[in-house]
């Protein structure tokens, strides 16, 4: 239906003149449900088993927290072990956390009905601002949230890409 669409308003950009035929019961009918189902199927909670859509842009989901002294990031990583978590600070200030979470083993899919949890690797970045301390960071790992504190520094300059061990 987007292609129609697409197409549409390409040939009335090109100077077509297009003329709209009516459409049957039974078309309106289609079109309705497939509307209807693009609602749905754009929730992961309605997608099929083994299809389950994640937004990678919004992916671990975050929360920003800053006080006078420091940035608090927290990322949403349940299921995930602290050896499969990558987190990094470039020279530009961009933080970066990412890694890869274990798909399921034949054991655990035996009986496996339907399936919406994301297994896969992952990467989320969020730029910085420039009085960020990359000397100063503290990073742990507890069930299943990932917390990444960056101390504040007005005369820090940029440094060059690092990699942080978490605690």
């Amino acid at each position: 239906m987007k292609q129609n669409i697409q197409t549409a308003l390409a040939a009335l950009a090109a100077g077509a003149v297009m003329t709209a035929a009516p459409l049957s019961a039974d078309d309106l009918h289609k079109r309705f449900h497939d509307e209807i189902a693009d609602f749905f199927n754009n929730d992961g909670f309605f997608t099929p088993p083994g299809f389950a859509r994640v937004n990678f842009a919004q992916y671990p989901k975050m929360n920003v927290y800053e006080d006078d002294n420091a940035y608090t990031f927290e990322y949403e990583l349940a299921g995930i072990d602290k050896k499969d978590i990558k987190v990094e600070i470039n020279g530009d200030n961009i933080l970066t956390v990412s890694g890869s979470k274990k798909e399921l083993t034949k054991e655990e899919q035996k009986n496996l009905v339907r399936q919406e949890r994301f297994y896969g690797t992952f990467s989320r970045s969020i730029s910085l601002p420039d009085d960020i301390n990359a000397d100063e960071i503290k990073v742990s790992h507890e069930n299943g949230i990932l917390k990444v504190i960056i101390s504040k520094d007005k005369n820090k300059s940029k440094n060059t890409t690092r990699v942080i061990t978490i605690e």
